[in-house]
């Protein structure tokens, strides 16, 4: 078996690159998540170490490559430097055909199917060897036509040193570009709920203290809690209900009626990481119901709130109520040493007006610059960009709301072609 090695681990392929310092990192890639098992806490507590988020923990990628990657062929790039793990890169790859243009894709695992943002956990000391060794790996594996890196979460701080040591391992004539690709929300918590609203403009500093004079001046019983281990089976088919209820009220398909395969991904996700400890499925009870769902699970100092699901009758109380939801998320990280909240992928002016911050999510894509195989990629990512704006931006977006017209699933060419257009 030329180029792997197989031991009570499990196969893998091997590379090894060493700079001028003599400081080694030895590669490894894995096809299956089977024989990379045996390092599933190693690979969780490096993770959390880098502050990575919870996508790019093991059983996330385990769960998500049991739905998503069926015609893939996975390649989980682990690098070590002596015994210890200095980065982790789950990645796989796929052919995509846009009409008669047929592509080669190594793309990063988890971010096409599920609309998520990753940190990349390398350590930057080790970054112009991480990358050679994965150019090195990617190429003995595969002719490939694009690798794209990300989305790249807007809290990562080192995606220019990243960008730079990417050039480094590709050199010309591969093209490494870097775009944005919208926004993303974190709120800081404070020491107290009192202490966060202090930090917030004038306006929404009255319009904070004003939902909760509202609650009590009508002497309405709001409280919050989190799913029990027992129940939570049946309160995240409650949350999806009360989801995707809202959205059907707008003729819209609400995450999942929107996203392929998405109930059936996260019904198993969150049974593993309750397993795990880390789902947090926040209920805020009103008049003796659950009235309001926040999605989150914690990796880390950090909560990712993926999504929420509120009554409709909510409306109907004149209360402001997206205070009463972001104190209970707030206090609970506060419970927990949370210091960060992600309200992940998305331009959202009142959570900014709320106290969160706006980073921007970035892509990187590295591309051939020359002969035919560029000019094939080239014209495949026109042919995706195209695309793109007329399924996405102005059927899904514009026309289909004006004219009424449920939309359903995301096309799976779309979401398998626009996170590598031009």
């Amino acid at each position: 078996m030329d180029g792997q090695m197989i031991d009570e681990r499990g196969p893998c392929r091997l590379g090894d690159v060493q700079d001028v310092k003599a400081r080694s990192v030895r590669a490894e890639m894995y096809q299956d998540f089977e024989s990379c098992s045996w390092m599933r806490e190693e690979w969780d507590r490096f993770v959390e170490a880098m502050s990575g988020e919870i996508f790019l923990t093991f059983d996330w990628c385990r769960v998500w490559w049991k739905h998503y990657g069926k015609g893939r062929k996975l390649m989980t790039f682990v690098f070590r430097n002596g015994s210890g793990i200095v980065g982790l890169l789950p990645m796989y790859r796929e052919r995509v055909r846009l009409g008669p243009i047929c592509v080669t894709a190594v793309k990063t695992l988890g971010t096409d199917f599920t609309p998520i943002t990753v940190s990349l956990p390398l350590k930057r000391e080790f970054l112009k060897e991480i990358l050679s060794a994965l150019r090195m790996l990617i190429e003995e594996e595969c002719k490939w036509d694009i690798v794209q890196i990300g989305a790249v979460a807007g809290i990562y701080g080192s995606t220019d040193e990243f960008v730079d040591c990417l050039k480094a391992a590709f050199p010309n004539p591969s093209r490494i570009e870097t775009r944005e690709e919208g926004q993303q929300t974190y709120f800081r918590t404070e020491a107290n709920w009192d202490e966060y609203v202090k930090k917030l403009p004038k306006k929404q500093r009255t319009n904070a203290r004003r939902a909760f004079r509202d609650v009590e001046a009508r002497k309405l019983n709001i409280t919050s809690c989190l799913a029990k281990v027992e129940d939570y089976e049946k309160a995240f088919d409650e949350f999806v209900e009360m989801h995707q209820a809202y959205w059907r009220g707008l003729l819209k398909p609400g995450h999942f009626g929107a996203w392929p395969q998405s109930y059936e991904f996260h019904r198993e996700a969150v049974g593993v990481q309750m397993a795990r400890g880390r789902l947090r499925l926040v209920q805020i009870i009103f008049d003796g119901r659950c009235v309001d769902y926040e999605y989150i699970y914690k990796n880390g100092n950090t909560y990712y709130w993926f999504l929420n699901a509120r009554s409709s009758d909510l409306y109907e109380t004149g209360i402001d109520f997206k205070w009463i939801a972001l104190r209970a998320k707030h206090d609970f990280a506060l419970s927990e040493g949370v210091s960060c909240i992600d309200s992940m992928r998305g331009e959202y002016d009142y959570k900014v007006l709320m106290g969160g911050e706006q980073l921007p999510i970035r892509s990187i894509i590295v591309t051939p610059s020359e002969g035919l195989r560029g000019l094939k990629v080239r014209g495949f990512r026109i042919l995706a960009r195209l695309i793109d704006i007329a399924y996405a931006k102005i059927w899904r977006r514009r026309v289909a709301p004006k004219i009424h017209y449920r939309v359903g699933s995301f096309w799976k060419v779309w979401i398998k072609s626009h996170v590598l257009s031009s």
